[in-house]
């Protein structure tokens, strides 16, 4: 019989190679020589020699029906080889039709799969080239790849088709998982190719480090699809890889700017726009805020508009970093000053290099370079100044100067002397020096005027560089600063330039003299010396010399001066006693120069020195009586001319006169000789001729004269003149009765119209001579001066300066004449007018002032701002009335109407700030002299008058409260440090939000018809005052507590008698609400969207004494916040404080208070870790309160069967997440992963071989379970495997090996040592499983074998345990005939143990494979060396049914499935050794029904080598 077989199986196989040869040569000639050698050739090395020339066709024929014959020789190299030898130019088309039959044949083959699917992978990755169809052809090629290596068979080697398919694809380093890896690659290749043309090389996006690939996207993206790819790509990718986002986006932010040089000239920079829409994607404030400095920072100047308001966007951000914004606010000017200039830096050399380029705005880009260094700025300041004195333009530099406060003005007034010094002791004649020069008169007054301004000293002596420069012109002498400081250098030198310059001068003419008293004069002013000390000095030293006529000459310059000093006086003395006493006397105006000085000296010396000037005054005369005519006219003129010159610099102010004298009018001088004559020809008569008289006193003519010219002074020296020659006339005649009768009333009416005339030109001018109107009024009789001062007031009542002059002129007749005539009315008069004058000011008027009682007086005088402490003085002391009064009055004016002048400036952040321009310090100098008087006199009266200003202040106005507190506290004695301490912080605190209508009430309640003040955007209104009822008082702090402020606020809880707990915690609730209230994201977010928020909260959580307070706040916080990974931080910190708060109190209440803040943080905590993995979905949220139910749900995720299959590209890490939710929990990890995967590995309940005793399986249940789908005994399997990675390799190896070889596990049924040892098979690494096991791969995957056989046996009832290697296997084939005949796991079990064992009788085949229908697919091509079983009716029966049945009864267009059966049918066709007895026929006339010709092309060949053989 083994003969007949042998035999039958050679004549089979020569069959086999005779069909094989038609279909693969069925197009050539045939040649029997040919055929000769195909019958005898390796068919593995025709197979590759076909595949070498690109006929894949042909080679896939033979490989796929002869493999069996040579895959005993497959080996690595033989495969590779054979892989090698495919053409490169092959199409992907023809590749995967010969991996359709190439790749089933090394199903079950580990290392030759894996080597196959290198290939596959480098195949793929060479599709590259083509790069118009990249990647959507590799696509497209390495899923049908994965496809075939996922080939499923279920006998023969595909028994454990399942455990080798995880074994290649659970190991990351496998070829399986890169293939995988490499599809999802290419579906997001082809993803960015197709939605946002992106191209990116595979290896580039392949890197490990996936940072660099997102930087390259955003890099190459457009603008305009960023917001897509981020949605839609990028955050995805990021969060499978487990990226954090805002991380990753700061670093490309980092890359990208530090790249970008702002020196650049683009008006808007290409990556600008990118990063504004970059910056908006990262959830974290801080990070965002980190982003935007950088951004700006390195953002070409000036900016752009995207740029700015990116700025804009920051500033109004409540975060620390919006500091650093500002700044680059500032440094934006900057950098466009650098930019302008070429500069890289800011420093002393750049603002050099700046001035010397003389810019128009070189001074404004100087600033803005240096605006970050006070010191740099005030150099600034120094060297434009410098440089504009320099270029001449001194008006600019002054304007500069003024513009500068008191310090800065003072600095540079100090450099720039020191530079005059310095260009004066080197060469001070350039054009530079005379700018300085000039310049310097102003820059010293100033320098005064700062020094006064900030009480300090000058620091240097003042210099007049210009005189130090006209001095070395006019007298050549040169002096430096020093010199001149010093005055006894400047006498030397003075006194020198009059022995050189002035002495050495020619003097014979007056006209010389002049220019001498002219050089005096100017030696004095250029020096800044008493130019009568110069005189001196210049008389004595031309004593010394003799030189008289200089002497004398100069002399005369000092007449009419009453301002010498006594030193001066005494040296004068000596020096015209010298003069007396030598040669001087010789001099003819010495005389009447010595006269004159004499007079002067009379006046202003002291009385010691007075005998001595009358000896020279009386020498004087006696020299001028015994030398007449000696002093000549015009030389008196010439000297006074001098003098006058010299005089007129001092305002020389002349007496009153006529312009008759001015004109030279020679009518006194004639009526007087025509006078005089007529009394001289009477007193020579003799006689008592009054016609002589008359003709004497004809006097009517010169007054007609004097009064038509109005020349009142000269007339009334007339009258006086006439009227003493009268007088010594009428003494001659005593018994003349004419003049008295005739003379006197005429005159005496004359002179009364006179003095009427010139009284009020005297008084009623501009500077009124009082004394010479008293001397006019004496003229006339008292009545007649009471009657016309009466007149005159009464006309002048609306000049208040006539009205003035008129009462000084009878205050002080009446004094000369011991009267009280109206004393009284007329010292009111003078005191009113003189506080007309002062009132002027208050804008009242004389007129008015008149008409005003004492009391509107007053109020005007304390409601002005002119107003001093010495003026109410005098007013209360003009005006007889109580100083005490008035000084209160004026000291609650002072306090209330103190109003402070707000300056709103905005900082670079745009945060409105209120600056005070008017102090209070000046007010309060004025209240402190005040107090001082008062409380001296009367401190009742004071503190009654602070007690009701108390109330009345502007609650605004801190300063006046503070003020009134400390006054208060003096005068009781005691201090209030409670509302100190208020005040100074209310000073310094900055209201955080804008008044409310409470507060308005409340305003006009106390100010009414008024509105709020400006101030009250930055102040906060005096609380304790203004809001008694302190449980009201929270209302106004409500608004105002945050996480900004409240520290500020706990420094005075205890003011308010607020608790700190209640502080911290509104600010808390505020804070959160006004930051993230209104932050609403879609969805779960899994980023912290402000860390410098928590960091604050953190830090106010360290403020709460009370933890139960603190753990309800954070409760409150945490219900409040937007869901995401923020709330679990709060929820976690709540928890905390809830678990330290319920250990203290340990209540009732505290526990469930702390189970329901538990259950709140674990509920969180569990969704953030869900959302965290790409889990969060509501058939798992819905058990985030059930942890172990949850974690249990898990393992069913549907990723864990996909994710090694390439359907899936983010395939969640569930291991990861139950460790995480076990951590959270506190569940047994290991004993959860114990339970489960005893779960999983058993199979469903009942089934033989559990956990159960044999004795009680039911043998109906086992039978019914046994038809269970084994899809789900895959799955089953698969998550079985995956759970092994929930712990470490090691101890799941060692679990699962005593679970397999530990017989001491006796309840364990084969069913599950089965599953334990595929997962162990499937995870374990084939070296690492061997050294654990002490056995060959070969003996684990017999052991494997009789395991599986095992459990199939025990689910029939027939149950073997160590008897089945040893039992006979026929004898067991017939008793599964016997018992179980027609049972599908019968069946296939029988085929499993006849393949595996080879027991291929065809008494066992030929009944098998009559009642198998399912798995004959899988059974048939393992039967193909089986050619015995090969004629066997049943067989050919079987073949025509597995190939022709999906064809049968299909109707065009096919279903996925349908197609998929008949492809799969003609696939197996390809292996069929019996393709002679199939009716190909019906597969034809389907193709063709069904308008398939792919379809009939794969069965083509077959039906013509078919038809040759019938022909």
């Amino acid at each position: 019989m083994d003969g007949h077989n042998d035999l039958l199986s050679r004549v089979f196989g020569v069959l086999s190679r005779l069909d094989t040869y038609q279909v693969v040569y069925n197009n050539e000639k045939y040649d029997m020589n040919h055929w000769l050698v195909f019958s005898t050739a390796d068919l593995l090395k025709e197979s590759k020699l076909l595949t070498s020339q690109g006929k894949l066709k042909e080679a896939a024929i033979i490989w796929s029906r002869h493999f069996s014959t040579f895959k005993h020789k497959l080996t690595d190299t033989v495969l590779s080889e054979v892989l090698n030898a495919i053409p490169p130019n092959v199409t992907v088309e023809e590749l995967l039709h010969w991996l359709c039959f190439f790749t089933p044949s090394l199903i079950g083959h580990s290392k030759l799969q894996a080597l196959l699917i290198s290939w596959g992978i480098d195949k793929t990755k060479g599709l590259e080239m083509e790069k118009l169809k990249w990647p959507k052809n590799a696509l497209e090629f390495s899923e049908q790849f994965l496809t075939l290596q996922n080939y499923n068979n279920k006998l023969g080697e595909g028994l454990h088709s399942v455990v080798n398919w995880y074994r290649l694809s659970s190991i990351p380093s496998s070829p399986l998982s890169q293939l995988v890896v490499l599809i999802n690659t290419l579906k997001e290749l082809k993803t960015l190719k197709d939605d946002y043309h992106v191209c990116i090389p595979l290896e580039d996006y392949m890197q490990e480090d996936k940072k660099q690939v997102i930087f390259y996207l955003l890099d190459k993206v457009n603008p305009s699809d960023i917001h897509r790819l981020m949605t839609s790509f990028l955050f995805p990718f990021m969060l499978k890889r487990r990226l954090e986002s805002d991380q990753v986006l700061l670093e490309y932010i980092i890359g990208v700017t530090s790249r970008v040089d702002w020196r650049l000239w683009y008006k808007e920079s290409p990556w600008e726009d990118n990063m504004a829409t970059i910056i908006h994607f990262i959830h974290n404030s801080t990070v965002q805020m980190q982003s935007i400095v950088l951004s700006l920072r390195n953002a070409p100047v000036p900016w752009s508009v995207t740029m700015k308001a990116l700025a804009q966007e920051g500033l109004k951000r409540e975060h620390p970093l919006a500091t650093n914004i500002a700044d680059e606010l500032v440094m934006e000017k900057v950098k466009l000053v650098q930019k302008k200039y070429g500069l890289k830096h800011g420093n002393v050399r750049t603002i050099n290099y700046i001035i010397a380029q003389g810019c128009e705005e070189m001074l404004e880009d100087c600033l803005q370079l240096a605006i970050r260094s006070k010191d740099l700025t005030e150099e600034v300041y120094v060297r434009c100044i410098e440089h504009y004195i320099t270029m001449g333009n001194l008006e600019r530099a002054i304007k500069i100067l003024d513009s500068l406060s008191p310090p800065l003005v003072k600095k540079c007034c100090l450099r720039i002397i020191r530079m005059t010094e310095a260009l004066f002791q080197d060469d001070f004649l350039g054009d530079i020096c005379r700018n300085f020069k000039e310049i310097s008169d102003l820059i010293f007054t100033r320098l005064t005027r700062a020094s006064t301004l900030l009480g300090e000293d000058t620091m240097v002596d003042i210099i007049d560089f210009k005189n130090l420069s006209m001095i070395f012109k006019e007298f050549v002498k040169k002096m430096t600063p020093y010199e001149f400081g010093c005055m006894e250098t400047r006498w030397r030198i003075v006194k020198e330039c009059i022995r050189d310059s002035v002495l050495t001068l020619p003097m014979e003419s007056d006209e010389q003299l002049h220019i001498v008293c002219g050089k005096v004069s100017r030696l004095a002013a250029l020096f800044k010396l008493c130019p009568e000390e110069v005189v001196i000095e210049l008389v004595q030293q031309a004593l010394d010399l003799n030189n008289f006529q200089v002497a004398v000459g100069v002399l005369g310059c000092l007449v009419g001066n009453s301002c010498l000093s006594q030193r001066l006086w005494d040296k004068l003395h000596i020096l015209l006693s010298r003069l007396i006493c030598g040669n001087g006397s010789l001099v003819r105006s010495l005389p009447q120069t010595a006269r004159q000085l004499s007079f002067d000296a009379c006046v202003n010396c002291s009385p010691d020195a007075l005998s001595d000037w009358i000896f020279i005054s009386h020498w004087a005369w006696l020299f001028e009586q015994h030398t007449p005519n000696l002093i000549l006219k015009d030389q008196k003129i010439s000297v006074q001319s001098s003098s006058e010159c010299y005089y007129t610099q001092w305002h020389f102010t002349p007496l009153y006169c006529d312009y008759a004298i001015s004109s030279q009018n020679s009518s006194i001088p004639l009526f007087l000789k025509d006078t005089f004559s007529a009394l001289e020809k009477y007193k020579s008569s003799h006689s008592e001729d009054q016609a002589i008289l008359v003709s004497a006193v004809k006097i009517s003519p010169l007054v007609n004269i004097l009064q038509k010219e109005e020349n009142y002074f000269t007339l009334l020296q007339g009258l006086l003149a006439y009227n003493t020659a009268m007088y010594q006339w009428q003494a001659l005649k005593q018994h003349n009765s004419f003049y008295k009768e005739k003379v006197e009333p005429e005159l005496y009416s004359v002179l009364k119209n006179c003095v009427h005339a010139l009284f009020l030109k005297v008084a009623w001018g501009r500077k009124p001579d009082i004394h010479f109107c008293v001397s006019l009024l004496l003229l006339l009789s008292a009545n007649e001066v009471f009657k016309y001062l009466n007149t005159a007031i009464s006309r002048t009542q609306d000049n208040c300066r006539r009205l003035e002059s008129v009462a000084k002129i009878g205050i002080m007749y009446n004094k000369i004449n011991g009267l009280c005539e109206n004393e009284a009315k007329l010292q009111k008069l003078l005191i009113k007018c003189k506080w007309s004058k002062r009132f002027k000011s208050f804008k009242i008027f004389h007129k008015d002032l008149l008409n005003l009682d004492f009391t509107s007086l007053r109020q005007n005088l304390i409601t002005s701002k002119h107003t001093t402490l010495d003026l109410i003085r005098e007013f209360c002391y003009d005006f007889n009335v109580d100083l005490q009064e008035c000084l209160m009055s004026y000291l609650e004016f002072l306090i209330i109407s103190w109003d402070p002048h707000i300056v709103v400036s905005e900082d670079a952040k745009g945060k409105e700030e209120g600056i005070v321009t008017n102090p209070e310090e000046t007010v309060l100098k004025k209240c402190n002299d005040i107090v001082d008087i008062l409380k001296m006199d009367d401190r009742d009266s004071l503190k009654i008058l602070l007690s009701k200003l108390w109330t009345s202040v502007n609650f605004y106005y801190y300063e006046m409260y503070s003020y009134i507190n400390q006054l208060q506290q003096q005068l009781n004695k005691c201090c209030d440090f409670k509302i100190k301490n208020l005040l100074s912080f209310l000073k310094t605190y900055h209201r955080v939000q804008q008044p409310q209508q409470s507060e308005k009430d409340i305003w006009l309640q106390a100010f009414p018809n008024s509105e709020l003040p400006l101030i009250t955007r930055f102040r906060l209104p005096f609380l304790p005052f203004v809001v008694q009822d302190k449980s009201k008082l929270w209302k106004f702090l409500a608004h105002e507590l945050n996480l900004d402020t409240y520290n500020s606020w706990l420094t005075v809880s205890s003011i308010f008698g607020f608790e700190k707990d209640w502080i911290c915690s509104i600010a808390l609730k505020e804070t959160v609400i006004a930051r993230l209230g209104t932050v609403r994201p879609e969805g779960w977010c899994l980023h912290h969207l402000d860390s410098h928020l928590f960091q604050q909260i953190e830090q106010c959580m360290t403020k709460f004494n009370n933890l139960e307070r603190a753990g309800a706040s954070l409760y409150h916080i945490a219900n409040h916040m937007p869901q995401g990974v923020d709330q679990v931080t709060i929820a976690e910190l709540c928890y905390k404080y809830t678990k330290r708060w319920a250990k203290e109190v340990v209540t009732v209440e505290a526990k469930e208070r702390l189970v329901k803040v538990k259950s709140t943080y674990l509920r969180c905590a569990t969704s953030n870790i869900l959302h965290l993995y790409g889990l969060g979905v509501p058939c798992y949220l819905k058990l985030a309160s059930a942890p172990e139910e949850l974690m249990v749900t898990l393992y069913e995720d549907p990723s864990i069967i996909t994710r090694d299959r390439g359907a899936l590209q983010h395939c969640p890490d569930v291991n990861e997440v139950v460790r995480q939710l076990a951590a959270l929990h506190k569940v047994d990890l290991f004993n959860f992963w114990q339970d489960q995967l005893k779960a999983r590995l058993s199979p469903e309940a009942g089934v033989g071989g559990n956990l159960l005793d044999e004795t009680t399986i039911n043998i109906t249940t086992m039978l019914n379970s046994s038809m269970r789908d084994p899809d789900l005994d895959d799955e089953n399997l698969i998550r079985a495997c995956y759970m092994l990675g929930l712990i470490d390799s090691h101890t799941s190896a060692n679990y699962l090996i005593t679970l397999v070889f530990d017989n001491s596990e006796e309840r364990l049924g084969s069913g599950v040592r089965l599953r334990a040892l595929q997962c162990l098979v499937a995870t374990i690494e084939e070296d690492l499983l061997q050294k654990l096991t002490c056995l060959t791969i070969a003996e684990i995957m017999e052991h494997q074998k009789c395991l599986m056989f095992t459990s199939q046996l025990d689910a029939l009832g027939i149950f073997y345990s160590e008897q089945l290697q040893e039992c006979n296997k026929v004898d067991l084939v017939k008793v599964l005939w016997s018992r179980h005949g027609r049972s599908h796991p019968a069946l296939v079990l029988i085929a499993q143990l006849c393949l595996h064992y080879k027991m291929f009788q065809r008494e066992i085949w030929e009944p098998l494979l009559t009642q198998m229908v399912r798995e004959l697919e899988t059974v048939l091509p393992q039967l193909n060396e089986q050619f015995h079983i090969l004629s066997l009716s049943p067989c050919i029966q079987a073949w025509n049914k597995v190939l022709l049945t999906p064809f049968l009864s299909v109707v065009p267009p096919l279903t996925d499935k349908q197609e998929a059966a008949c492809f799969g049918s003609l696939m197996l066709l390809q292996c069929c050794p019996i393709v002679s007895t199939i009716d190909l026929r019906q597969i034809e006339v389907a193709c063709t029904h069904l308008q398939r010709p792919d379809l009939l092309a794969l069965v083509a060949p077959f039906i013509e080598a078919q038809l040759h053989c019938n022909d």
